[in-house]
């Protein structure tokens, strides 16, 4: 019984010894992943790139450094710069990227870098908007993106980056500065609103104008217009007309139908 006892205790030493040991021999396998590529270095020295696979990894002078090649983000919050004519404008943009030499990017920055890209475009993206005035920045912000490309690029070109766009994504005004381009567009919607309806009073009085014209050397036009006016509409109160002497409808002399001239007073 004891015999067995201490068999089965030596079975379980060795099974956990070679389990202590097959854990120590995979902390020096590492995995490379398609969409990453794997730098060989041998004792400090730089050795081949790794295709995707498990690789020996941390023995014998063996370092494997992992980049992501796939396409990524980086977000730059919003920043100050100052226009052309001083004012002061906020801008974060977002950058699509992927490293397109890992050695060069790793060799050249350290392995930092995502540092190095990030104060790559904080500065790039400042040249175009101090080239710009306010109103220029903000009537096309179509074209003041499309310039932020070329300097970002070639800002990160150097360490093996390509970026492939960079989108602004915000474009913040500070409070006096919105407020006055705020008024300036309220001043410039107000004095459309009011040429426009200097245009349409302008209008009006021209066909005022005209008819008047028209009625003044034409009486039978004239009181056609005022039946016209003395017609009612439905749902409406009729219209009452009073005339005097001298009304507006025309008088006809002779046997035209109109009304007769008073006698004479008769003599003495």
């Amino acid at each position: 019984m004891t015999t067995t006892l201490i068999g089965i205790f030596a079975l379980l030493a060795c099974a956990a010894l070679a389990l202590a040991a097959l854990r120590t021999v995979l902390q020096f396998r590492i995995t490379i992943w398609p969409w990453e590529a794997g730098l060989l270095y041998v004792n400090g020295r730089f050795e081949r790139m790794l295709e995707p696979g498990r690789h020996w990894h941390g023995i014998m002078g063996r370092d494997v450094t992992r980049i992501l090649t796939a396409r990524q983000v980086h977000i730059l919050p919003a920043q100050d710069v100052l226009t052309a004519d001083g004012f002061p404008v906020k801008l974060g943009v977002v950058v699509e990227y992927r490293i397109a030499d890992p050695k060069r990017a790793q060799e050249e920055t350290g392995g930092r870098w995502t540092e190095v890209l990030h104060t790559g475009v904080q500065l790039a993206i400042r040249a175009p908007v101090l080239s710009r005035g306010l109103d220029a920045v903000l009537a096309d912000r179509g074209a003041l993106e499309a310039e932020f490309l070329p300097p970002v690029q070639a800002a990160l070109d150097r360490i093996g980056i390509v970026v492939e766009r960079v989108a602004l994504r915000d474009l913040v005004l500070p409070a006096e500065v919105r407020r006055m381009v705020t008024e300036l567009e309220r001043a410039r919607r107000e004095g459309l609103v009011a040429l426009e309806r200097a245009r349409g009073e302008q209008a009006a009085l021209r066909s005022l104008a005209n008819a008047a014209r028209l009625l003044k050397g034409n009486p039978e036009l004239h009181a056609l217009r005022v039946l016209q006016a003395l017609a009612s509409s439905p749902g409406k109160v009729p219209p009452t007309l009073v005339l005097g002497a001298g009304g507006l409808l025309p008088l006809g002399g002779g046997g035209g139908g109109g009304a007769e001239a008073p006698d004479p007073p008769p003599e003495d």
